[in-house]
């Protein structure tokens, strides 16, 4: 199946990144296969996982514009897809657009009122308020992650945040 080929492309990333060696090659042809299965399985009308899976496809080849496309069109497909606004949120991050940071901040803010018992998205949001500047704003995320699950480091960044630093 599509979801079965992307989940075995992880073992076949070359740790060698020449291209036209044999890793690479291997890793290209794979990645092309599992491309392949993923938009089979779109025609036959499988939904939004097999969209979901051509953007993981997308974004760990490099293809960040199509990954964005991809994963909108799951949460288009299905608005209460946790999954879907995680990898929309690693797509946005990926592409490394500062003015994309807003709409980073919408899509962990969806995917945190989807889980509220999922710390990642309350630690996502406290990054992205820093980003922004909102100290204040990713103090109260930060401590929600906390409350959600207590964590050493975290602790200590909740306390450098409340001391100014």
């Amino acid at each position: 199946s599509c979801l079965q080929k992307i989940v075995g492309l992880e073992a076949l990333v070359p740790k060698e990144t020449t291209e036209g060696s044999p890793q690479v090659t291997a890793f290209q042809k794979e990645v092309a296969l599992a491309e392949s299965a993923c938009q089979e399985a779109l025609k036959l009308g499988a939904g939004s996982s097999a969209m979901q899976s051509m953007g993981m496809i997308y974004l760990n080849t490099g293809r960040t514009e199509e990954a964005i496309l991809a994963f909108r069109k799951v949460v288009q497909a299905e608005p209460s897809s946790y999954e879907g606004y995680f990898m929309l949120r690693q797509a946005y991050a990926a592409r490394g657009d500062r003015l994309l940071v807003d709409k980073m901040r919408m899509a962990w803010e969806r995917a945190a009122s989807l889980r509220p018992y999922d710390n990642q998205a309350y630690l996502a949001l406290g990054s992205v308020y820093m980003q922004l500047g909102d100290k204040a704003s990713a103090l109260a995320y930060f401590r929600r992650a906390q409350q959600v699950a207590p964590d050493a480091s975290l602790e200590k960044t909740i306390a450098d945040l409340e001391r100014g630093s």
